[in-house]
């Protein structure tokens, strides 16, 4: 979900377009794990790793991988970056067919899904990181998003989560906007000013399952909190009346007229960035703390050629209080890289998921802003909080903050269920089911889910 800007410079256009010509990996799905891994492969003879990711992004990984090279000359990459949408396609395409990347991005639902064509990755970690390799997590509680059934298929890189709200405080301080608001009231009231100043209040991409559940996820903080974890779990039906609580929270939220017309067809990426916050024509933008990476200077998004919010001051708040209680943030592994079955050169794509895990890959990612370390020995790097803009720096520091006790995880881990679940927010929104009507699909697919 944090992608680079389609109006990139001319350079990251090429390097896009130049790594997107790299093949697949031709080896065969039968292919087993090594079983005697090997702490490193630079010393062998040369490599060719096919990568597929969302993350880094093209300009990212134009920084990133002569970083790689240094460290490791005799294991070159073919870099494929796609937004989701299309990353989710060209992935499930190639898995099915045998033909996928040997290291590929994934996040906890994306795990679910193509456990069976992962590597297990169990005896790497432990001869390379030791046994107790664990306890250099932030939280042990995301082994469960990297894990199945007791097999790791992923190493974290970035943890992230949200409800927050990018605004473009330029914006607000022409139309008198002086403080960011807290309460729906006040948002909505907001939004009015914003509107009478010819502004689109908030852009979001409501077409988006991810998206669907972030929002879902926030206001079940609000409205029951915890809830939606023992729905999720299978320990509470859907239909129970702390869910259509919450459903009927978001029916209140988007009648409220905050967001686009439209903004149930239309995607995150690139539609309600560009089109919308970018291009200031809206105020705010609805995203997750990975979006923070959008300010820093030089390398952000927001100071891309032909980015207009470049000359204005931002910042970001939590999602205002629409229900009972307050807003409280939740966090997942956002960013992890696995080794896919069919690879050839399992040693080699081990060597890159570890660059990215704990090594120069980890601290550079982290620096971006595209997420917050997954272990307990990285931090931001002060030259580069520095480099913020202070109202920018606030946002972090306030992200920070609020992820230092998350409510639970971000990530729904069954595909099947966050499809669901979105279709009924879409169906809800648009007024073509009540929520009682809408929950009962989600509950279908959560009653088919093996857990």
């Amino acid at each position: 979900m944090k992608k680079t800007i389609k109006k990139v410079s001319i350079f990251c256009l090429a390097l896009s377009m130049i790594l997107s010509i790299a093949g697949c990996s031709n080896s065969s799905l039968s292919s087993k794990p090594s079983s005697k891994p090997s702490s490193s492969t630079a010393s062998t003879s040369d490599v060719t790793l096919n990568l597929w990711g969302t993350v880094p992004t093209t300009a990212q990984w134009a920084q990133l991988y002569p970083e790689w090279q240094k460290e490791y000359p005799n294991i070159k990459i073919n870099y494929w970056f796609g937004e989701s949408s299309d990353y989710d396609q060209k992935l499930q395409v190639a898995m099915a067919g045998g033909a996928g990347p040997d290291v590929l991005w994934l996040q906890p639902a994306l795990i679910q899904k193509y456990q069976n064509l992962l590597a297990p990755l169990n005896d790497y970690a432990t001869k390379d990181l030791g046994s107790d390799w664990t306890s250099q997590l932030t939280s042990t509680k995301y082994l469960s998003e990297i894990e199945v059934n007791g097999k790791l298929y992923a190493m974290p890189t970035l943890i992230a989560g949200g409800e927050i709200v990018l605004y473009n405080k330029t914006l607000f301080d022409k139309c008198g906007i002086t403080k960011t608001p807290t309460t729906l009231a006040e948002w909505i009231s907001d939004a009015k000013i914003l509107k009478a100043n010819g502004l689109i209040p908030v852009a979001t991409g409501l077409k988006d399952s991810w998206m669907d559940q972030d929002v879902f996820l926030a206001l079940n903080s609000q409205v029951a909190p915890g809830s939606v974890y023992d729905a999720i779990n299978g320990k509470l039906s859907w239909t129970d009346s702390k869910i259509k609580n919450t459903m009927d929270t978001w029916k209140t939220l988007y009648d409220s007229g905050l967001f686009e017309n439209g903004s149930l067809g239309i995607s995150t990426y690139p539609d309600a960035r560009d089109q919308y916050y970018y291009s200031t024509k809206a105020a705010m933008f609805l995203t997750g703390s990975w979006h923070l990476a959008y300010a820093l200077p030089v390398t952000g998004e927001k100071f891309l050629n032909g980015v207009t919010i470049g000359k204005d001051v931002t910042g970001a708040f939590m999602m205002p209080q629409v229900g009972s209680n307050p807003t409280q943030a939740f966090a997942s592994v956002d960013s992890a890289f696995g080794v896919s079955n069919s690879s050839k050169y399992k040693d080699a794509a081990w060597d890159f998921v570890k660059f990215m895990y704990n090594g120069k890959g980890q601290q550079y990612m982290v620096n971006t802003l595209q997420g917050f370390t997954a272990l307990k020995n990285t931090s931001i790097s002060d030259d580069t909080m520095n480099k913020l803009a202070p109202t920018d720096k606030d946002a972090v520091l306030m992200t920070m903050k609020a992820f230092e006790n998350p409510i639970g995880i971000r990530a729904i881990p069954y595909s099947s269920i966050t499809d669901a679940l979105s279709v009924a927010m879409q169906n809800v929104a648009s007024g073509q089911e009540t929520s009682e009507q809408a929950l009962q699909a989600v509950q279908q697919a959560s009653a088919s889910v093996s857990r």
